[in-house]
C-alpha cells in the first residue's frame, strides 16, 4: 500500500552490494521519517559501501520503531539480531544490539546493549560526530601519538557509563587507534567546549594509538 510520503508493504533492495527485505511501513509525512518495520539484511559488503577500509560483510535481522532523519535525532528502539559480522572472512563475536533513544529534560539519551557492552550516554551530542570530537580532543594533548582529525571537530557535552565485555576484534575491526579494552569499566563526562574530559576507568588492558593503559 503507497500512499503520498507513506509506505506500507515489503520492498526488497537488491544491490551488488547490499540485500534487503524490509517489511511494515515507513511514513514521511511528517517533519521527520517515522518507521515502524522488521527487516533482513540479507547480505552487505560495508567496504564497498565505504564504511569501512577493511574488508568487511554483515547480515543481520531488525525490529525498528523509530522517528528521525539521520542517527543524530533518531529516537525509538531499533534490535539487531541474528547478526553476522565478518571482517577478513573471520567472523565478529557480536550476536546482538538493543538500541533505546530517547530525550528529557537532561538531554537525549542513549542505551545500547549487547553481548560484547552495556553502554549509557546522555546529554547534549551528535552520536556521529563522538569518535571525531574525540579525535580532536585528544590530539591537542598527545599529538605525537594523535592527529587533529582532518575537519572540524563539533562540541559534544555528554556523560558515558560503558562496560565492555570481549571487544579487542571488534575496535580492531571498525578504529585505527582502538584495541584492549576487554572487560572494562569507564564513566564519566566530555565538554569540548570547556576542554574537559573526567573519566573513572578500570582497564585491564587498554591501547589508544601507542599508548598502553593498564
Amino acid at each position: 500500500v503507497a500512499e503520498k510520503n507513506k509506505s506500507d508493504g515489503s520492498p526488497l533492495i537488491n544491490d551488488s552490494n547490499l540485500s534487503m527485505g524490509f517489511y511494515g511501513s515507513i511514513d514521511l509525512n511528517e517533519d521527520e521519517i517515522k518507521v515502524n518495520a522488521t527487516a533482513n539484511l540479507l547480505s552487505s559488503d560495508l567496504r564497498a559501501l565505504h564504511f569501512v577500509a577493511a574488508p568487511t560483510t554483515l547480515t543481520a535481522d531488525f525490529d525498528l520503531n523509530c522517528a528521525g532523519h539521520n542517527i543524530d535525532d533518531f529516537i525509538g528502539t531499533a534490535k539487531l539480531y541474528n547478526i553476522n559480522l565478518n571482517r577478513h572472512k573471520q567472523r565478529m563475536d557480536l550476536d546482538s544490539i538493543n538500541i533505546n533513544a530517547y530525550t528529557n529534560e537532561g538531554g537525549k539519551n542513549l542505551d545500547i546493549e549487547s553481548n560484547l557492552l552495556s553502554a549509557k550516554i546522555n546529554g547534549q551530542f551528535l552520536l556521529s560526530e563522538i569518535p571525531n570530537s574525540m579525535q580532536f580532543y585528544l590530539s591537542k594533548y598527545l599529538p605525537n601519538y594523535i592527529k587533529s582529525p582532518e575537519r572540524i571537530a563539533a562540541d559534544q557535552n555528554l556523560n558515558f557509563d560503558i562496560e565492555t565485555r570481549e571487544v579487542n576484534d571488534l575496535l580492531l575491526a571498525f578504529t585505527k587507534v582502538l584495541s584492549g579494552f576487554d572487560n572494562a569499566k569507564l564513566s564519566g563526562n566530555l565538554n569540548t567546549s570547556t576542554q574537559k574530559l573526567n573519566i573513572d576507568a578500570k582497564v585491564p588492558f587498554g591501547k589508544i594509538a601507542d599508548i598502553k593503559l593498564n
